[in-house]
């Protein structure tokens, strides 16, 4: 699938075991050097994280970790998306001889920013709400059917104070980086950004895998529904992480096939 003229950037927020992945090239914050070990990726500091040192090399010595984020090229088609993920995967697995929670950690510190720009469109400005409030329901049905084994603190932490919730009647004009779609990014011409996705505790690359379909089945939901600038998706009501029972209905149309969905999220919000 080729984006037309969207473009995508990812970015993955880690503690990494120092002890197993020794030679990783790090930037220091906003760093552009490319990584020669990891094709399509900049690697660069970020003093946000926090270390929780759950790597334990024995019983009697555990690694701490070191804090990092992953920063994607310009992606541009679904081949491009695979393929970074699978160059990160191959890395830091060391192809194959290590599982995901040996190498690296998704504390609540780490998270996953989406950036999506469409040609020069401003879309803080034409995008109409029910795009965004879409997206953030499909991730939230999507996360609640899957296999993850930490699906409810990935629910549950969606919003946090790095990744505040964007409002209907102020997501376009509130100035303020740490929200869940950040509108200041693209006032910077780096795509709208959507900063409330995160891995946390994640343990497998089975998991890593799931997630990455999850979100590639919302980039194509923001896709299809923004490159008309219009809005067919009947949303009832809003799905509310505070609210314990809620149910939705939404017609959603994926791989181009038309499903009506109505289904009760059931989760406990903690409070991070």
């Amino acid at each position: 699938m080729v984006l037309k003229n969207f473009k995508i950037g990812l970015e993955i927020e880690f503690i990494f075991n120092d002890v197993i992945i020794n030679d990783l090239e790090i930037n220091g914050y906003h760093g552009e050097r490319l990584l020669t070990a990891v094709p399509l990726w900049f690697c660069e500091f970020d003093n946000s994280i926090n270390r929780d040192w759950d790597f334990v090399e024995n019983l009697d010595n555990n690694v701490d970790g070191v804090g990092a984020e992953m920063v994607s090229e310009i992606l541009k088609t679904k081949y491009q998306y695979d393929k970074a993920l699978k160059n990160f995967k191959n890395y830091f697995s060391k192809k194959g001889q290590h599982e995901l929670n040996e190498v690296l950690s998704f504390n609540d510190s780490c998270g996953v920013h989406l950036h999506l720009s469409n040609n020069g469109v401003i879309n803080y400005k034409t995008t109409n709400w029910k795009t965004l409030l879409g997206a953030r329901n499909l991730f939230f049905k999507l996360i609640k059917k899957s296999n993850l084994s930490s699906k409810e603190d990935i629910l549950n932490h969606y919003f946090r104070n790095y990744a505040q919730k964007s409002l209907k009647g102020s997501w376009r004009t509130i100035d303020r980086k740490y929200s869940e779609f950040n509108v200041i990014s693209e006032k910077r011409n780096q795509g709208l950004e959507w900063r409330s996705l995160n891995l946390l505790n994640l343990k497998t690359w089975a998991e890593f895998d799931e997630f990455f379909k999850i979100l590639w089945k919302c980039i194509k939901y923001l896709i299809n529904k923004s490159q008309k600038w219009t809005e067919t998706a009947k949303i009832t009501k809003e799905i509310d992480l505070n609210n314990f029972n809620t149910t939705t209905t939404e017609n959603i149309k994926i791989n181009n096939i038309n499903t009506t969905t109505t289904e009760n999220i059931n989760i406990t919000r903690r409070i991070i």
